[in-house]
């Protein structure tokens, strides 16, 4: 009898690229620090949450959160490509996202189970 010898490679998860993020509601309090958001952010590929405060939901405070998040994504190796976030966004967020080579995908009005952020936030606020 003839032996057949066979290699089994696994398959390889390679990088989607895909973060998924959305903002709390406001704080029933101000912290200390006079921040009353969170922006909870949740890369795929990593498969870890990270948040980043606002003290507000002004487009500035908003690109601020957003850049620490995706920078600190990007010194863990994982560069993001796809954002999916839902429609509450600004003008000035989506001209950062183009300039930085991120697509963005809106979670349709209603709809919270199509943004995986929704999800990363309740896992957030039970630890």
């Amino acid at each position: 009898p003839r032996r057949v010898l066979t290699k089994v490679i696994p398959a390889r998860n390679l990088p989607t690229g895909s973060h998924n993020t959305d903002l709390t509601g406001r704080f029933p309090l101000k912290s200390a620090r006079g921040n009353e958001y969170i922006v909870v952010m949740f890369s795929e590929d990593a498969n870890y949450i990270h948040t980043e405060v606002m003290q507000s939901r002004t487009s500035k405070e908003r690109i601020d959160a957003y850049t620490k998040g995706t920078e600190f994504f990007k010194a863990k190796g994982f560069t993001p490509r796809f954002e999916h976030m839902d429609n509450e966004t600004s003008e000035a967020l989506e001209e950062y996202c183009r300039q930085t080579h991120i697509s963005l995908q809106y979670a349709p009005p209603n709809q919270h189970r199509t943004n995986k952020a929704e999800r990363a936030i309740r896992t957030f606020k039970n630890h």
